[in-house]
């Protein structure tokens, strides 16, 4: 969007009606553009000095006639002023007319941060959610099939995501996407993935694992998304902004929308930019309706350089719906290969090392086909044919210097590698000691 485009559309902000969506990228443009944003903080300013004594009663065509008088006011701005120069003037007037028409319309847009609307909103919502029994949320986000639920990758297709939870003294949830199932059924958990050598590979948890979904889990409990969302947006100074408009069938819609900057540190490596929603600068937008307070629908923009990309979006939610017993079980199929962690098959000790002595070890232990000491790594996978398929004999090229990225506890260690197949390995090597014994672990990257 260009300035000019801005001060076209610029009543949009100030309708009774406005369009969500596009009021959200006015508002992007704004944040980006001093001049355009002098012009919409001028434009409200003379809202409150211009409110009527009576009700004003207004012929069906005013309106139209008020807005043809902006276009004709606007072109003269054009033609008279200078880029550097804006003639404050005209500017004014232009606010003026603004101003009448939603004194005619009753707006009721509102931006702020703090005590507002946009916080109302949350708290409302939070109410609405607390009684609920059942959710089940459909959406669609651009990552890879297979990989882990945070994952994000704005160049890529749109992959489905389906999660359900059932409220309770013991609440039990489900979280999948193709090839990577997460199931919580009140008392543990499990992960079911199919690596890229084939099979399915198990992991077992004892509790809630919410980890293994990452941002989505909240999804799954609006209370706590929401609650989240406003410490978030006071604590970062988020920009918030709320609008009221009606759908097609006449329902009054609440839509927030939340613009918030990268969290993580990238002073390193921005390995991880945008690899994430939390990672990314980013606009999360939430539709509630305005009657039950429940949340409707969610897109989620990251800012890339290629501009806004859509990344994730809510396509349908259901409340309080039957779900099928049998989506909460833990099952899995009989050729599951569970895996064990180090400390549950007494595998080495690695804690005495460096993220770069790890990194060497691990990939010393696969060149060598020594199953034992790559157990401290993979815990029970280093036992798996398919992994000594796979990784066996593999010669080491290089390992260069570990560092870090984002939010990711743990050390990333560029490495090159060929395999046994000839296939060359150039990537890195996500490693973390984060558990109670301090042992490093293959998290990624190979």
């Amino acid at each position: 969007m260009n300035c000019r485009s801005f001060r076209k559309r610029l009543t949009e902000l100030l309708d009774i009606n406005p369009d969500s969506m596009s009021v959200a990228d006015l508002i992007l443009h704004a944040e980006d553009c001093p001049e355009c944003a002098r012009e919409l903080a001028e434009s409200r300013a003379v809202l409150p000095v211009l409110n009527p004594s009576h009700k004003a009663y207004a012929s069906s065509n005013l309106k139209e006639r008020i807005m043809n008088k902006v276009t004709d006011l606007e072109s003269v701005e054009d033609t008279r002023r200078s880029k550097r120069t804006p003639n404050r003037l005209m500017r004014f007037a232009l606010a003026a007319v603004l101003a009448l028409v939603v004194i005619i319309g009753g707006s009721r847009f509102t931006l702020r941060n703090g005590s507002s609307p946009a916080f109302e909103a949350l708290a409302q919502a939070a109410e609405a959610a607390s009684n609920l029994r059942t959710i089940h949320i459909k959406a669609n986000m651009r990552t890879i099939e297979g990989d882990n639920f945070d994952l994000i990758m704005p160049d890529e297709g749109f992959v489905p995501v389906e999660m359900w939870k059932v409220s309770g003294d013991q609440p039990k949830w489900r979280v999948e996407k193709p090839n990577r199932l997460v199931v919580m059924d009140g008392r543990s958990t499990i992960m079911l993935m199919k690596p890229g050598i084939g099979g399915t590979t198990g992991y077992r948890f004892q509790g809630s694992a919410a980890g293994l979904v990452g941002w989505l889990v909240p999804l799954l409990d609006v209370e706590s998304l929401l609650t989240k969302e406003q410490q978030t947006a006071r604590d970062q100074g988020s920009k918030v902004l709320v609008v009221e408009s009606k759908d097609s069938t006449g329902r009054l819609k609440a839509t927030l929308t939340i613009k918030a900057k990268a969290q993580g540190d990238f002073s390193q490596s921005d390995y991880l930019k945008n690899t994430s929603v939390i990672c990314s600068d980013n606009t999360r937008i939430y539709v509630f309706d305005a009657a039950t307070h429940r949340l409707e629908g969610m897109k989620v923009y990251m800012r890339t350089g290629k501009g806004d990309v859509l990344v994730f979006e809510i396509a349908d939610v259901e409340y309080d719906m039957p779900v099928d017993s049998a989506l909460l079980e833990l099952n899995a199929p009989e050729d599951t290969s569970w895996v064990k962690g180090p400390d549950e098959i007494n595998a080495p000790d690695n804690s005495w090392m460096t993220p770069k002595q790890a990194a060497e070890a691990m990939f010393r232990a696969m060149a060598n086909e020594d199953w034992g000491a790559l157990s401290a790594f993979l815990g029970s996978r280093a036992y798996d044919p398919r992994e000594q398929k796979y990784a066996g004999g593999l010669k080491i090229i290089h390992i260069g210097e570990p560092f870090k990225s984002g939010l990711y506890p743990g050390w990333f260690v560029p490495y090159e590698v060929r395999l046994k197949s000839g296939e060359i390995r150039k990537h890195n090597l996500a490693i973390r000691n984060d558990n109670p014994k301090g042992q490093w672990m293959k998290d990624g990257g190979f």
